[in-house]
C-alpha cells in the first residue's frame, strides 16, 4: 500500500502543482505555501520508492509517521493560505483516505487524530467564520467516521480470508495426510513394495474385471541363515537388493509385492500375464549375495485359465514353488 500511495504522490504533485500555478485567484500567500509543500511531497514519495519500506517488519511505524506527517504540514498550510477556504482541505480528506487503506480500525482512530487535531487548532486560529470552520472540520471528521467504517469492513474480511485460508490450509493437510496413511496401508515399510493387503486387492479386482491374470510365487532359500549368521541388518539388505532386482525382472505394469518375511509374488497383468514362464525363469535368476552366504528364489507360477478363483491361483502358484524348494533341497542332499 505505501509504494501505491508513493506513486500517486509522484504522479499527482506535479499536476497538482502546475493547476495551482494556473489558477487566477491564488494569493502570495498560497504560491509560497504549495513552492514548499509540493517539492518536499515529491521528494517524500521518491524516498519511500527508494527505501521500500513495505519490506520492513516497521512498515506500521513508518506509515503512522506518514499520516502525523500529513497532518502536521496540511494544518500549517491550511492556516497559512486561508483557513476554512484552503485549496489544502481536500488534502485532508485524501490524507484519510490513505489512512484507510494503511491501517485497520485502531490505525485509522490514530491518522484520524493525527490528521484533525493540528486542523481544528489552525482553524481555531483564523479570523474567519465560525460557520465556515464547522462546516471543515465536519467534512473532515464526516471522512474520518467512513475511514473507521471501512477500516472495519476491510480488517472483518482480512479475517474472513485468513480463516479461509487457515481452512484450506487444514484440509490440504487432511489429504496428505489421507494419502500417506493409504500409501502406509498398502506398502511394504522396508522395501517399498506392494504389500499383502495391497496384493490381494488388486488380485481381487483383475479376476472381477475379467482380466487374463497371472501369479509368480517366490520365497528365498539361504535367507535364514544369513539372519542367524550375519544378523537382522544383513537380512533386510537382502530383502531390499532382492526387491530391486524383482521389479526390473517383471515387465512394465505388473505389480509386485512382500506377502511377508522372505516372501515374494508378482502379479502381470493381461499381455504380461502370457510370459509368465519366462518371467518366472528371470526371477529365478535372481541371486543375492550377502558376504559368503547366497541367497536364490524358489519360484512358482500359476495363469488364472487354470484356476476358478483368485484363491485357486495363489494355491497352485504356490504350491509350484514349494514343490520347486523341495526339488532343489533333494538335489542339493544328493550333491552331498
Amino acid at each position: 500500500m505505501e509504494r501505491i500511495i508513493a506513486w500517486v504522490r509522484v504522479a499527482v504533485v506535479p499536476a497538482v502543482l502546475i493547476a495551482f500555478y494556473l489558477w487566477p485567484d491564488r494569493t502570495p500567500g498560497q504560491t509560497l505555501a504549495v513552492s514548499i509543500k509540493a517539492p518536499i511531497d515529491f521528494a517524500y514519495a521518491v524516498l519511500v520508492l527508494a527505501l521500500r519500506p513495505w519490506r520492513s517488519p516497521r512498515l506500521r511505524a513508518w506509515s503512522l509517521g506518514t499520516a502525523i506527517y500529513d497532518g502536521l504540514s496540511l494544518s500549517v498550510h491550511v492556516f497559512i493560505t486561508g483557513g476554512a477556504s484552503s485549496p489544502f482541505v481536500p488534502y485532508l480528506i485524501a490524507a484519510l483516505a490513505a489512512a484507510t487503506m494503511r491501517f485497520g480500525v485502531r490505525g485509522v482512530v490514530m491518522a484520524g487524530v493525527a490528521l484533525t487535531a493540528p486542523l481544528a487548532v489552525a482553524l481555531a486560529l483564523e479570523p474567519g467564520s465560525p460557520s465556515s470552520r464547522f462546516l471543515v472540520l465536519m467534512n473532515v471528521g464526516a471522512m474520518w467516521f467512513v475511514g473507521i467504517g471501512l477500516a472495519a469492513v476491510r480488517r472483518e474480511e482480512d479475517r474472513q480470508h485468513e480463516a479461509n485460508l487457515e481452512l484450506a490450509m487444514e484440509a490440504a493437510k487432511a489429504q496428505a495426510d489421507l494419502e500417506i496413511a493409504r500409501w502406509r496401508a498398502s506398502t511394504d515399510g522396508l522395501t517399498g513394495l506392494a504389500n499383502h493387503s495391497a496384493f490381494h486387492t488388486a488380485l481381487a479386482d483383475a479376476t472381477a474385471a475379467g482380466r487374463d491374470v497371472a501369479v509368480v510365487y517366490v520365497d528365498l532359500d539361504g535367507f535364514k541363515r544369513v539372519n542367524d549368521l550375519l544378523g537382522h541388518q544383513a537380512g533386510d539388505e537382502v530383502l531390499r537388493q532382492f526387491a530391486r532386482a524383482m521389479r526390473e525382472a517383471v515387465p512394465p505394469g505388473a505389480m509386485v509385492a512382500r506377502l511377508g518375511g522372505d516372501e515374494f509374488a508378482a502379479l502381470l497383468f493381461d499381455g504380461g500375464a502370457a510370459r509368465v514362464d519366462d518371467v518366472a525363469e528371470r526371477v529365478r535368476g535372481i541371486a543375492v549375495a550377502a558376504a559368503s552366504e547366497p541367497v536364490v528364489a524358489s519360484v512358482g507360477a500359476a495363469e488364472v485359465c487354470c484356476c476358478r478363483s483368485p484363491a485357486e491361483l495363489v494355491r497352485r502358484a504356490d504350491e509350484r514353488m514349494y514343490e520347486e524348494k523341495r526339488r532343489r533341497k533333494a538335489t542339493q542332499q544328493r550333491a552331498a
